[in-house]
């Protein structure tokens, strides 16, 4: 029950940021993972008799789905994206399959708001998905966290001394791949398994 009450209000908050909520597939193909650059630690769990080549694997990350649903709605002239899913991925040792729950972040193109001088186009940047992290983090009462670079692996997520998921900015050869032109892709994954014994949703008040 607390799990699902953390949950709802992950969704709230970063709905109340503008963000708006994917679904997105459990199973992919493994041309998606290869094409995307993104290594998974973990071993990948294969269906032993796929319904198509699009379903070969347990999705060991969020990411990959995201980079092909951002290419999508790119292609249909979407100027600014900005999404979210929470959902299990999964990874494998052996013979056991390990589910968890990981909340992915993907944000595509520009805000336009009005100014007094007119109009501004602001692109995303990984300072954007830094402060929606740090909002999101302050909702749920996180106050331990860091972010490292790791050159050009990303920006790891560190929570209570513990790396707990990854920022990145899309490489030039991987947008191309995904016949992303003038566009930059910038994405987040947190594994949540590893942070729900931090959050704390109780409000303090103070006179």
């Amino acid at each position: 029950c607390e799990r699902r009450e953390i949950v709802s209000q992950i969704k709230n908050v970063l709905l109340g940021l503008g963000l708006q909520e994917a679904i997105t597939y459990s199973l992919i193909d493994r041309d998606l993972l290869t094409k995307s650059g993104i290594k998974p630690d973990a071993q990948l769990i294969e269906i032993l008799n796929p319904l198509s080549k699009e379903q070969e694997v347990l999705r060991p990350t969020l990411l990959p789905s995201f980079i092909r649903c951002l290419a999508h709605n790119l292609d249909q002239q979407q100027e600014q994206i900005s999404i979210f899913e929470i959902a299990n991925v999964f990874s494998g040792s052996g013979n056991t399959v390990d589910e968890g729950l990981s909340l992915g972040i993907a944000l595509c193109g520009t805000n336009s708001f009005l100014v007094k001088q007119g109009l501004v186009r602001d692109e995303f940047t990984l300072l954007h998905l830094k402060g929606i992290l740090e909002a999101l983090f302050d909702k749920l009462g996180i106050r331990d966290y860091d972010f490292r670079s790791q050159g050009d692996k990303g920006i790891s997520i560190i929570i209570h001394q513990q790396e707990t998921g990854i920022m990145l900015d899309l490489k030039k050869q991987v947008l191309d791949v995904f016949d992303i032109k003038n566009k930059q892709i910038i994405l987040a994954e947190i594994n949540l398994e590893k942070i729900f014994t931090h959050i704390n949703l109780e409000r303090k008040f103070s006179s």
